[in-house]
């Protein structure tokens, strides 16, 4: 097609996928083995190592960094883009801009717990849905949580968007998702603190990554 640059097919024709990065490298099993092994633990694998995940959050590198921009690093855990990631620290009660070296390990547990889940859900589903069908949220809360709402489908408080490396972070401004850190707002870096008071109530668009469903006609 246009966009597609490779199409990959299991033998049995199982399973196929259609790859459209702006460049495909073609190379063998070490080229393969060596671009896994830059990759951070991958929360689908069954024998993934959350260690390497948890431990690499714990390190003094990551002290002052904010746990939103660590789960964009792929380095650090595979597989989460910035949807995933708006959602999973909602699910996990935490907030985008809570430093890494602020969070127990009981809360990175709940991360990469969170993570399984969701990614899972959408491997098995070919959607991101991350809305536990038991809360019975109405819509538009029937799908995400945060992503793309102007508010909480929990608590009804607004959902703020900021700037966070050139990517959209989502948090709950209500009561699902509180920073922290002792101080607040205040505690954090110099940058963070600029990009996270330019934060607004979140205005909705069309997201063609993530579409809503047309909402139901009453009758």
């Amino acid at each position: 097609t246009a966009t597609t640059r490779l199409r990959l097919i299991a033998e049995d024709n199982s399973i196929g996928g259609h790859l459209s990065a702006m460049t495909v490298k073609h190379g063998g099993i070490d080229l393969f083995e060596s671009k896994m092994a830059e990759l951070g633990p991958d929360p689908l694998r069954e024998d993934a190592d959350a260690n390497r995940f948890f431990d690499k959050l714990e390190s003094s590198r990551f002290k002052a960094k904010p746990v939103g921009l660590a789960l964009m690093d792929q380095n650090t855990v595979a597989g989460i883009g910035n949807i995933y990631r708006a959602e999973i620290l909602f699910r996990a009660g935490i907030h985008p801009e809570e430093p890494c070296g602020n969070l127990t390990r009981e809360q990175l547990q709940t991360i990469w717990n969170e993570s399984v889940v969701c990614l899972k859900r959408g491997f098995e589903t070919g959607s991101i849905l991350t809305v536990d069908p038991k809360e019975g949220l109405p819509e538009p809360w029937t799908r995400r949580y945060i992503y793309n709402h102007k508010s909480c489908g929990r608590c009804g408080g607004a959902v703020k968007s900021w700037d966070m490396a050139n990517r959209t972070a989502y948090a709950c401004a209500g009561t699902c998702q509180p920073l922290l850190i002792k101080g607040g707002v205040s505690a954090l870096p110099e940058a963070r603190q600029k990009a996270f008071k330019a934060a607004k109530q979140h205005t909705s668009f069309v997201s063609h990554c993530a579409p809503e469903p047309k909402p139901t006609k009453k009758k």
